[in-house]
């Protein structure tokens, strides 16, 4: 297995041009010079043991409040309901991971509100989720239940079939 990035990149399993990822991180460094955030979390594992669920939360920051945000890299802006659907759920999270080596976890920190932060070459822009709750309620947890639906058993086939 490779153990450094260098490696990945040589083995092309990871592997991308500084002159491809330059100007997304020149936008978000203006976004995160501009607003002075103080990041809290960043990439942590989080789950929802109620529930079922789990996911890696890009992070939270305190700007304005106690915020959770995930990070979306397009070439072109464009929302989807898919991103305020996945806030909602990590802000749902019970419990994160502090120390993956120890497996140490805890309380997942009550958020005040959530947000998709929208990295494109030219600009960066944080879209606020003020109807979080809605999402979670409406759209995540239905979509999560039909996941679950899956392990369903198949009915045992009575059909008569005519040919």
């Amino acid at each position: 297995f490779p153990v450094t990035i260098y490696e990945l990149i040589m083995l092309n399993h990871y592997s991308c041009l500084i002159d491809d990822v330059y100007p997304y991180a020149i936008s978000l460094w203006k976004w995160l010079e501009k607003n002075n955030p103080t990041i809290v979390l960043s990439e942590s594992p989080v789950f929802n043991l109620t529930q079922g669920y789990a996911g890696t939360c890009d992070g939270v920051m305190e700007l304005d409040g106690l915020m959770l945000f995930d990070c979306k890299t397009q070439k072109d802006y464009s929302a989807q309901r898919s991103h305020f659907a996945q806030v909602a759920a990590y802000a749902h999270a019970e419990f994160t991971v502090y120390d993956s080596v120890n497996a140490l976890t805890r309380e997942f920190p009550k958020v005040d509100k959530c947000g998709v932060l929208y990295v494109t070459p030219e600009k960066t822009g944080l879209r606020i989720v003020d109807n979080w709750e809605e999402y979670y309620q409406s759209m995540f947890l239905p979509a999560l239940t039909a996941y679950k639906a899956r392990a369903l058993p198949m009915p045992k086939e009575q059909a008569q079939w005519v040919k």
